[in-house]
């Protein structure tokens, strides 16, 4: 009497795979790598938008001499609010050091 195993092989095509099921029966595989291309999207997002910005805040100075957009400048995508915004995120430590080294060599005024 020997005793065979039932189950397929792992490599069998009859096994299923198995997945992390929440509470809700969601997939958690899933939704951890979707998460994560979203993640990676967003930083893509944000770096090609950092770059279009500091593209028209280079436009402004070489028109106005200065980088001091003032709030109401609405002109190149309300290019006043992003930098205000931009100064804001300076001082709460959001932004990279490759942003702030950009910024400083086009002469951004990091003051109010």
């Amino acid at each position: 009497n020997s005793t065979s195993s039932t189950a397929p092989p792992d490599n069998s095509p009859k096994r299923k795979k198995r997945f992390s099921v929440g509470r809700r029966g969601y997939n958690l595989t899933l939704l951890h790598e979707c998460r994560n291309n979203l993640t990676l999207y967003t930083q893509r997002s944000h770096a090609a938008q950092f770059r279009t910005r500091l593209s028209h805040l280079a436009t402004f100075k070489s028109l106005e001499g200065h980088c001091r957009v003032p709030l109401q400048y609405t002109s190149m995508d309300r290019l006043g609010r992003w930098v205000t915004l931009t100064r804001r995120r300076k001082r709460l430590g959001q932004l990279t050091a490759d942003e702030i080294r950009d910024l400083d060599a086009l002469g951004f005024d990091w003051n109010d």
